[in-house]
């Protein structure tokens, strides 16, 4: 049974990148798209300073998992979705990390400086906004995209479009 919280009105600007496995959905990323009703991230931080200099803001976010999902997949999905936001004409992309593992994003790149309440929904802790551009990623997203078979395989299907 799926949860009130788990839709919003950005939903309708969004779209959901899925990893399956014979017929078998193991984990899915939404990626919303800057739009007249803006990014969830406007609630949080004023992001027209980026928009009238022109750039184009996506949003990922709401990565969710199954249990049997092999390790490092929510890795590969990430990086389908800025490889995504690239292909859609995408400039910056956002994103808020919890404090939960701040050594692990600290080491894959994130800096982890413009921190947020704690009153964000889904998240009762300390979190960090994070902007890049995504054609000078973090770390984390940098590196030939053909290395991940998932990201060759999800960018082959995108050129076909």
């Amino acid at each position: 049974k799926r949860r009130q919280e788990e839709f919003d009105r950005f939903d309708a600007s969004s779209y959901h990148l899925i990893a399956e496995y014979n017929n078998k959905i193991l984990a899915l990323i939404r990626v919303a798209k800057d739009s007249e009703l803006g990014l969830p991230m406007d609630e949080l931080y004023d992001l027209n300073c980026l928009r009238k200099s022109g750039a184009k803001l996506w949003e990922p976010g709401r990565l969710i998992r199954m249990p049997f999902s092999p390790r490092g997949l929510g890795r590969s999905l990430f990086r389908a979705a800025t490889e995504f936001i690239k292909f859609r004409g995408g400039t910056h992309q956002l994103g808020i990390n919890d404090d939960e593992h701040e050594d692990l994003f600290r080491r894959m790149g994130y800096a982890m400086d413009k921190v947020v309440s704690a009153d964000i929904i889904g998240i009762e802790r300390k979190a960090y906004i994070e902007i890049f551009d995504v054609n000078n990623p973090i770390i984390f997203f940098k590196g030939d995209p053909y290395n991940d078979p998932l990201v060759a395989d999800f960018l082959n299907r995108l050129n076909k479009e």
